[in-house]
């Protein structure tokens, strides 16, 4: 069988996506044998209110030798332990999502059999209390994991991010490693004839940009993937019903919380993300359950102070492509299908397309089992981020408001509901090795929204009750003084990390 290497590899759509896609193959294709052109037009915004990650997130600043601090400031960001959903048990209830787990495992059982056992008694506290980044979070505080201190290994982080800052930081990261930016607005895309393979695509004003592979990271509009692959759109609105945001900054905080904030609302929920020069905002909800007049007065009102530019409106539809990759075109990103930013999840699912298009880059031949392959693996992760995000909506405890009653009496995905029933009645969570939300995660939001097992492991019983209480309260006591030792968030990003005042 014939093996011709790929030499032209064509982006379509800068962004975060496009950007990242360039500046992750300028650096694995550093010695020249690949050709990349990105295409992008600068009459065309980027959505850009992408702004909360996930610990993922320093693997690909990792990756690119990139200096942490000299990111941090670069892109105005601030360190992110935790998610708080404030309001989505019940309202005035709050708990946080923490990057990190709870306590430790009691005699070889695990800490959460232990903690269902004395729960049911009404003798173990929130899951918050036994969680240094929870406890980090709510002291407004952070401290890299360290080895060295007490309850300071224990927890991971990510970034709050200026998404518009980041692309232009990857844009100069990529076109010194050989990356060439072509302006133009794409307006045909040239395909062969007897294959159905694109060729080309064609920029107003009669330029075109040659290429053996295309990426699409055209974001909603879909140009390659959908325009001419016809992918078609799997809607997963039934499960997840928001269709509209709208969001605007405000002025810094003050000070820094470690967190996202995610607070429910009577239709939707609201972001609240800190920044060093500014705070993002914004209102996810259903376009079904109030009209987008009526939302956009509710977040001026939730947000209780002056944005300091124009609320705009964002219209998407939850699902994802049936195909993320057709031949010789590739999907990544918003192209790529879409999950709402409730978990932070959407640069996470960028960079995992792009190191999955990696391992299974192709010589120019098709090869439909490799393309399958990647296909099926996307469908799993897809399925797996979207299944958690549904956990939220479903397990709400919002009582006498028609959005999220709904919402608890929606029939869920066969995988998901696999998910509770083990954990009710086994106190466990089944994961497979590849999965992102690991049981940490998955037990946080069980436990945040009160849905606690059925039963659990019967040599809880042979521990003794004073044993396991006595244990949670050595986890609170090294939580607490990991916390107390941690500085402010504030003060921990003033240095090198710290963003120049002109942003």
């Amino acid at each position: 069988m014939t093996q011709t290497p790929i030499r032209n590899l064509v982006i379509v759509g800068g962004g975060t996506a496009g950007w990242l896609t360039a500046a992750m193959f300028s650096k694995w294709f550093h010695n020249g044998a690949l050709n990349i052109t990105l295409v992008e037009s600068d009459a065309i915004g980027a959505v850009g209110v992408g702004e909360a990650t996930v610990p993922s997130i320093r693997k690909v600043v990792s990756f690119l030798g990139i200096d942490e601090a000299e990111f941090i400031s670069k892109t105005s960001a601030t360190f992110k332990l935790a998610i708080q959903f404030d309001g989505w048990s019940k309202e005035g209830s709050a708990f946080f999502h923490p990057f990190a787990g709870h306590g430790e495992a009691i005699n070889e059982l695990p800490f959460y059999d232990c903690w269902t056992h004395m729960h049911r008694q009404n003798r173990a506290k929130p899951l918050d209390a036994y969680c240094t980044s929870s406890a980090l979070c709510a002291a407004n505080k952070f401290a890299m994991p360290s080895n060295g201190a007490a309850g300071l290994s224990k927890f991971n982080y990510a970034y709050h991010f200026d998404a518009l800052l980041v692309a232009r930081m990857l844009r100069e990261y990529a076109e010194a490693n050989g990356v060439e930016r072509r302006e133009g607005l794409v307006t045909r895309v040239e395909q062969d004839g007897q294959t159905g393979a694109v060729t080309a695509v064609h920029l107003e004003g009669g330029g075109q940009v040659d290429g053996d592979f295309f990426v699409d990271c055209s974001g909603f509009r879909s140009l390659l993937i959908e325009g001419a692959m016809k992918a078609g759109f799997e809607d997963w609105s039934h499960w997840l019903p928001c269709d509209r945001a709208v969001a605007a900054p405000t002025a810094k905080a003050a000070p820094f919380p470690s967190y996202t904030k995610s607070k429910a609302l009577p239709v939707g929920w609201r972001w609240r993300i800190p920044l060093q020069h500014r705070t993002g905002n914004g209102y996810v909800y259903s376009s079904a359950y109030i009209s987008d007049d009526d939302a956009r007065d509710v977040f001026l009102k939730e947000l209780g102070e002056a944005p300091s530019d124009e609320p705009r409106l964002i219209k998407f539809g939850t699902g994802m492509r049936r195909r993320s990759w057709i031949k010789n075109v590739y999907a990544v990103g918003l192209s790529s299908g879409f999950l709402e930013p409730l978990e932070s999840t959407s640069i996470y699912a960028i960079q995992s397309s792009i190191t999955r298009l990696y391992k299974h880059f192709p010589y120019k031949e098709i090869n439909q089992v490799q393309i399958d392959l990647a296909n099926a693996a996307a469908r799993k992760e897809q399925e797996h981020l979207r299944d958690f995000i549904i956990l939220h909506y479903w397990g709400n405890g919002r009582t006498g408001e028609k959005f999220w009653d709904e919402c608890r009496s929606m029939s869920l995905p066969d995988t998901l509901k696999s998910m509770i029933d083990a954990w009710r009645h086994t106190a466990t969570v089944p994961l497979g090795e590849q999965e992102f939300f690991r049981e940490s995660s998955w037990t946080s939001i069980f436990g945040g929204l009160d849905i606690i097992p059925d039963a659990y492991h019967p040599a809880v019983h042979t521990i003794g009750d004073e044993a396991i209480a006595s244990a949670f309260q050595e986890f609170e006591t090294y939580v607490g003084a990991a916390a107390a030792q941690a500085p402010l968030h504030d003060a921990f990003l003033e240095g090198p990390a710290k963003a120049p005042p002109t942003q």
